[in-house]
């Protein structure tokens, strides 16, 4: 039976390329990525049908904040957006040439959006909502429209595919046959992960 345990998510990768860990939940697709984990891929794309699902990412700020986002811009900017550390959005915000301070989890953001130190929070709709649900003090809404959506995957690291190909052609098929009951599973993870 594997064993599932929680990483920041720089130690993470790191322990995917070192091949201390053989797989990881929830990650998008990189090419930077490709360089340590595989991914379920056709065609030479990511495989839509293996996903574990397909999120969007947003931005949350304070009920009484004036920003406004067009899809392009973040207008009304004066400080930074909050984003998790190694989030695959923070690809995003540089294309946007949106400043952005990164933190270890959901709950530090929140906090540090709710005291003011930053303008938005850029997270997954999902994460977000599951985080305001349990924090229902919080005065936060979240702006139209999203920043990006993409498909997330099970990825595992290079010598274990090497290894075990046909065990992960499996898994990322009963993945894609499973996969809304997985999510609801796996989610609340993310808001407290340190």
């Amino acid at each position: 039976m594997p064993e599932i345990e929680r990483y920041p998510t720089l130690r993470l990768f790191n322990n995917l390329k070192s091949n201390e860990i053989q797989g990881s939940m929830m990650f998008s697709y990189t090419e930077e990525r490709t360089a340590f984990a595989v991914y379920p891929m056709r065609d030479g794309l990511p495989d839509h049908a293996q996903r574990l699902n397909t999120l969007s990412y947003a931005f949350f700020v304070n009920q009484s904040s004036k920003l406004a986002w067009d899809g392009k811009k973040l207008l009304g900017l004066q400080g930074k957006v909050g984003v998790n550390t190694g989030w695959s959005v923070i690809k995003s915000l540089e294309e946007f040439n949106i400043p952005y301070e990164e933190a270890a989890a959901s709950e530090n953001n929140f906090a540090k959006l709710n005291a003011g130190r930053i303008d938005a929070y850029a997270t997954q709709n999902h994460v977000a909502e599951a985080y305001l649900k349990r924090n229902k003090q919080l005065k936060i809404r979240r702006l139209e429209p999203s920043i990006i959506t993409k498909d997330y995957f099970l990825i595992f690291s290079k010598p274990f595919y090497a290894e075990h190909p046909k065990v992960a052609a499996c898994i990322w098929k009963a993945i894609g046959d499973d996969r809304d009951e997985i999510l609801k599973k796996r989610i609340p993870v993310y808001l407290y992960a340190k």
